[in-house]
């Protein structure tokens, strides 16, 4: 097959524009990244490194030399790695968000019964800090609650519980 047919089909301009530019004597040599179609049909990303090797006396290219080198692994990696960086953004979003909201959030573990995380706004509701919070007992957190509001708090986390979401107010 010629380097046009293995090149993935998306990227064959690439290709096509990298030799109309040889052959018109812009470059001398060029670097690329394109897809290509293995035999298999598996897609990989390479880095394709030419140059004119010989010329005519006109300056015309009549041959090539050539390097493809398989960097789908490093671009995959680039690509984890800018996940990443999109998901610390997120996090960093999120957490601003959290930390500036009027409503209390907090995070339960129903199988420890200990809460993770508990929002800043909890001081100004419940007068705990965090910290003297996320070490109170269930008991402790319970007894907070009045009593006229114990009953149906309750059920309602009984029923978080059996059915592993839900909310309560």
């Amino acid at each position: 097959k010629s380097s046009l047919e293995l090149t993935h089909p998306e990227d064959r301009h690439l290709l096509k524009n990298l030799y109309q530019n040889l052959r018109e004597c812009k470059t001398k040599n060029a670097t690329i990244e394109k897809r290509n179609i293995r035999k298999d049909d598996t897609v990989i990303k390479v880095r394709l490194n030419i140059s004119v090797f010989t010329s005519d006396k006109a300056g015309q290219p009549l041959e090539y030399i050539l390097t493809i080198e398989d960097i789908t692994s490093q671009t995959q990696d680039a690509d984890i790695k800018h996940l990443q960086e999109n998901l610390k953004t997120s996090e960093e979003r999120f957490q601003t968000l959290l930390n500036n909201s009027i409503d209390y959030v907090y995070r339960h573990n129903l199988q420890t019964g200990h809460y993770e995380f508990s929002s800043p706004s909890l001081e100004k509701i419940v007068g705990y800090n965090t910290q003297e919070f996320l070490n109170l007992s269930n008991e402790e957190v319970l007894a907070t609650v009045h009593p006229e509001d114990l009953p149906k708090l309750q059920t309602d986390l009984a029923n978080i519980i059996k059915q592993g979401k839900g909310s309560a107010e």
